[in-house]
């Protein structure tokens, strides 16, 4: 087993988590991947770059990763053989979410179901990883980030959430928020 780090989805999340990664002490292999190759090239050069500013050196390398085509995923999973998979990826970005105008979001939500239509497109990505992982037979840890407080039960009970997977999920980002105000309020 390598003793990489494959970060899947090097959209905004990922790219926070990209730049964290760089700069842990320990973190010595990374492997970014996306659909996407342009935006994220760049990302990862600057990761690489402001790590290297900082005094750490991982060797960080992009790779073109398309996750609805599951086998060549596992394919390139047995090759690499990551220790652990960070996934970020969804069909419907958050920051997407403001550049669509009302209308079009209101149609969408009438046509496909509101809430059901946004987790169709979350659940979609991390289903075929999973797929992947399952046929690849690695020994890898998880950590899925793709609103995983929705996700992972539906990956659970399809049977390929995996025994030490955690998420990152949408419940664990508000509890911040609530702490602050909160906090704000009894001072």
């Amino acid at each position: 087993m390598s003793d990489g780090i494959m970060l899947i989805g090097i959209g905004d999340l990922g790219a926070h988590i990209l730049n964290f990664l760089a700069r842990t002490p320990g973190v010595r292999e990374i492997i970014a991947a996306d659909v996407d190759h342009r935006a994220p090239a760049v990302k990862v050069a600057m990761a690489r770059y402001g790590a290297y500013f900082q005094g750490f050196y991982p060797r960080i390398d992009f790779l073109k990763l398309d996750l609805s085509n599951v086998e060549s995923v596992s394919n390139i999973l047995k090759e690499t053989r990551p220790r652990v998979i960070c996934a970020t990826t969804t069909l419907y970005p958050m920051y997407l979410r403001p550049s669509l105008s009302k209308e079009i979001i209101d149609n969408i939500h009438a046509k496909y179901g509101g809430d059901a239509c946004q987790f169709a497109l979350q659940v979609y990505l991390p289903i075929k990883l999973m797929q992947a992982i399952k046929r690849s037979g690695i020994d890898t840890r998880i950590v899925q980030g793709s609103s995983a407080d929705w996700v992972n039960p539906v990956l659970k009970g399809m049977g390929l959430l995996r025994p030490g997977t955690c998420g990152a999920g949408n419940i664990a980002l508000s509890t911040a928020f609530i702490k602050e105000i909160v906090s704000n309020e009894l001072r």
